[in-house]
């Protein structure tokens, strides 16, 4: 993790992972934690079963005491973000230099987020996502002074906003989440098949609607959006590793016809799978 001082007792760090592995979550004494999820998805195994998952834009409020025995979890193997730690101590000893002899306390972000130990995860917000932009891809002579002045903006857009208005992200039970899985899972052994959301319904005895949403929340895309990008992949594979014709090739990754195979193929790549095999092929 890269991190940066702020201001006295406040830290940002910038995350990346790049597994699927659990990492544990550690703990500290009075400290608050602001999360945002950049690319890819991160989530959150906590101590009563629930699960909850950020994906790209979407970010949580919590004290690290809440989630000391939880476990973070990178389901699609890639996460980057951000993270604020806040040592309420410090700050009430020497509060940052914008909000010295002003009314406003950042400890009130505890009262309306974090009261009886609460973690609060919300979808990103086109007011949010303006904020948290502008911490990534500055020039580096601007980069701290953009730091400091969005961080600011960032708590007294959180201290002015009800909290009612902001959406909150639904945890799942964790035998949900197994469910949610399995489908992926099965789907990725059978992309030559056009599965649809109806009989993954039926056969795994969830609503519909919530297989979707969780599906999304889990994976970052939705179900339909998710399955594209396995088969070009796949598809892409085939075309240089393999002798397979583009018909053999279309019915492998779950087109009925050759052309719709070339349209969908040229859309994800703007190439045709014919040149894109004739640039890569080894032989």
């Amino acid at each position: 993790m890269n991190e940066t001082n702020l201001y006295p007792g406040i830290t940002l760090g910038y995350v990346e992972y790049s597994n699927t592995h659990s990492h544990k979550h550690n703990s500290g004494e009075n400290l608050l934690e602001i999360n945002y999820c950049n690319k890819g998805q991160i989530g959150w195994e906590l101590e009563n079963g629930n699960k909850v998952f950020l994906g790209e834009g979407d970010f949580s409020i919590h004290t690290t005491k809440t989630c000391a025995h939880s476990h973070i979890v990178i389901p699609s193997g890639n996460f980057q973000g951000i993270q604020f730690l806040m040592d309420m101590d410090a700050i009430r000893q020497t509060p940052p230099d914008p909000l010295q002899n002003t009314d406003i306390q950042i400890d009130a972000l505890y009262e309306k987020f974090c009261q009886h130990e609460t973690i609060s995860f919300f979808a990103g917000n086109e007011q949010t996502n303006t904020i948290f932009r502008y911490f990534f891809h500055q020039p580096e002579e601007l980069q701290l002074a953009y730091q400091r002045i969005k961080f600011m903006e960032l708590i007294l857009y959180l201290l002015r906003t009800d909290s009612s208005a902001l959406e909150r992200l639904t945890p799942y039970r964790s035998e949900q989440l197994c469910t949610i899985r399995r489908i992926h899972d099965d789907m990725l052994k059978h992309l030559d098949e056009r599965i649809t959301i109806e009989s993954l319904s039926q056969k795994y005895l969830m609503n519909s609607t919530t297989l979707k949403a969780m599906f999304k929340s889990v994976y970052g895309d939705s179900l339909a959006t998710h399955m594209k990008v396995h088969r070009m992949q796949h598809a892409a594979h085939l075309l240089t590793d393999t002798d397979m014709t583009l018909s053999e090739i279309a019915q492998a990754v779950g087109y009925e016809s050759q052309s719709k195979f070339t349209a969908a193929f040229k859309n994800y790549y703007d190439i045709l799978p014919r040149e894109y095999r004739k640039k890569n092929y080894p032989n």
